[in-house]
């Protein structure tokens, strides 16, 4: 074989060797599905690239007035859908670049340039904190790449203390390209095509760039959208954004509410966010405490511990120390303590529960009678006056659909049930 090689690693073949392949190729049935002969081009045979194709090209940012069709290629007599290929590796990123936060301060070179594999290092960890693909997901996208290469370049940055670059989009390609090449030391996944930032770029653009493209066209978990929308806020607050909120909606793809309750997490304490992002604290709990300044924030979580989702035990914790509360020990009035607050907070009981009754059918109407008696009982006792009071300290419900079949058959007078469902205090405590 001629050891010619391209500058994308691309041998150059004689016609023999040409002929030699194509023979093989036919032999396997992988020829064309319409009959055509299978040709092979030399690197030096492709035409140059046409050089009204640029970088605007690939971020147009309306390719729907383009009148294209979908590309599709034959593979085994089977069509591939390129666009789905495309969007499967992470691509539809690079086509929104120009609508991102950033737009107006990022620059790019004009071309693509090829980048040896060994010179590209993902970002720090702080910055592309998203979460990797997981097995499945790498092997498909590592099946995708094997396939049909990188559709869409990569997205990097000149470091300024050698000669590498930094990825800021595309780390699950990169990852595919490391371990491609080193099972099969393919040149074709050595050289990677990127799209490289012109100028220096501040950190917090770089943070901006990394978090908007990830958000809209990922799957992410609540920690990284909630991670992600602080970011963002921060960054729409200092470049001086009014509609923050509808900005990162619209640029996350996720409601303007959900957008402003993550909002709210904030001035949440680190301890807090903490027990957030293990899912040890819900959000509603979170969002109530971020209101109190941190010192106070720490007091109710580190006081409550276990219990810090119990929303009565919270809001009691939220009114702080009273001012004066009688002491049964020191028979009189005193300040109240965090330590005093902490301790009735944690001895506080469920305002109601639950019980439910299992009944045969046999049973239905001495049963209901009963608890009609007990309601009525409650009602005297507590002066359940006002409408639907009664259902505070008593409540019964029952299945309708039941309730109705046993009445037809008589298992249950319609009085009995009226009476054990009733809300106004004359009509529960009035003799059956």
């Amino acid at each position: 074989m001629n050891n010619n090689f391209s500058e994308l690693g691309r041998p150059e073949l004689t016609e023999e060797e040409k002929a030699a392949i194509i023979e093989i190729a036919n032999g396997l049935g992988l020829g064309t599905s319409n009959g055509e002969n299978l040709r092979i081009i030399n690197p030096s045979e492709e035409p140059e690239y046409n050089d009204s194709i640029t970088i605007e090209d690939i971020f147009e940012e309306e390719p729907a007035k383009k009148n294209f069709s979908p590309i599709t290629i034959a593979k085994n007599n089977a069509k591939i859908d390129i666009q789905s290929i495309m969007n499967f590796q992470e691509t539809r990123d690079n086509s929104e670049i120009k609508k991102n936060l950033m737009k107006d301060e990022l620059n790019f070179y004009k071309t693509i340039e090829y980048i040896d594999l060994d010179r590209l290092v993902e970002v720090d960890s702080s910055i592309n904190f998203f979460a990797l693909p997981n097995n499945e997901e790498f092997l498909d996208l590592a099946d995708s790449v094997n396939q049909f290469g990188i559709i869409n370049p990569l997205i990097a940055m000149k470091r300024e203390d050698s000669d590498n670059y930094i990825v800021l989009v595309g780390r699950s390609r990169l990852y595919v390209l490391r371990s491609l090449y080193a099972e099969t030391e393919d040149l074709r996944f050595f050289k990677v095509p990127c799209i490289i930032l012109d100028g220096n770029i501040s950190p917090e653009l770089i943070q901006g760039l990394v978090v908007s493209t990830n958000m809209k066209y990922r799957k992410l978990s609540k920690q990284d959208k909630i991670r992600s929308v602080l970011i963002l806020d921060d960054i729409l607050n200092n470049r001086g954004e009014m509609n923050v909120a509808n900005v990162i909606a619209k640029q996350a793809g996720i409601s303007r509410s959900t957008v402003n309750n993550y909002r709210e997490l904030k001035n949440l304490c680190p301890m807090g966010m903490d027990l957030v992002m293990k899912k040890h604290m819900n959000l509603n709990i979170a969002r109530m405490i971020s209101h109190k300044d941190l010192q106070t924030q720490e007091i109710i979580i580190k006081g409550l511990g276990s219990d810090i989702n119990d929303v009565r035990r919270v809001q009691s914790m939220m009114e702080g120390p009273a001012k004066s509360i009688y002491d049964n020990e020191q028979k009189k009035s005193v300040p109240e303590t965090w330590e005093m607050k902490i301790k009735s907070a944690k001895e506080m009981v469920p305002k109601y529960t639950y019980i439910t009754i299992k009944v045969s059918s046999l049973s239905v109407e001495d049963t209901l009678k009963d608890l009609a008696v007990l309601r009525k009982g409650f009602a005297i006792k507590y002066a359940t006056t006002k409408k639907n009071d009664i259902n505070r300290v008593i409540e019964v419900k029952v299945n309708e659909k039941d309730m109705l079949q046993y009445i037809n058959r008589g298992f249950l007078k319609q009085e009995t049930l009226n009476k054990v469902l009733a809300t106004e205090f004359n009509d529960v405590i009035k003799l059956a």
